[in-house]
């Protein structure tokens, strides 16, 4: 079949053939793989290919690294809290970003918050 013209239909294929092709690469190197994300025009089309490690939370290790600078316990990952009337679950730190280093998850979405959002998680020192 001779693509004559980008439409939504022949992005749907093509992200299938994406991750039917790479699955094999991803599973040999512990990895998943999944095109996301397709913009388009009538002659070109540019996904976001997102490859991530199977069984191991980034965020988790970084939180193991970086939690003390928070004073938060080393225990306190994926531990819920409340900020602002509801209650997130803390799943990582970023102290790159001084505004908003928390990550917090809450209704299937993910949240950046600022440091005094998890004080009630803080060890007083």
């Amino acid at each position: 079949m001779e693509i004559k013209k980008i439409t939504p239909a022949v992005c749907r294929k093509l992200r299938q053939a994406i991750d039917e092709n790479l699955a094999e690469y991803a599973a040999e190197t512990g990895l998943t793989v999944h095109a996301r994300g397709a913009s388009y025009q009538d002659n070109s089309v540019t996904f976001k290919v997102e490859f991530v490690l199977d069984g191991v939370d980034l965020n988790e290790e970084e939180f193991k690294e970086t939690h003390f600078l928070f004073n938060l316990p080393a225990d306190s990952f994926g531990k819920e809290f409340t900020y602002g009337g509801k209650k997130y679950k803390l799943v990582g730190l970023k102290p790159n970003r001084p505004k908003y280093p928390i990550l917090a998850e809450h209704g299937g979405s993910r949240y950046k918050l600022p440091e005094r959002a998890v004080a009630s998680l803080q060890e007083k020192s």
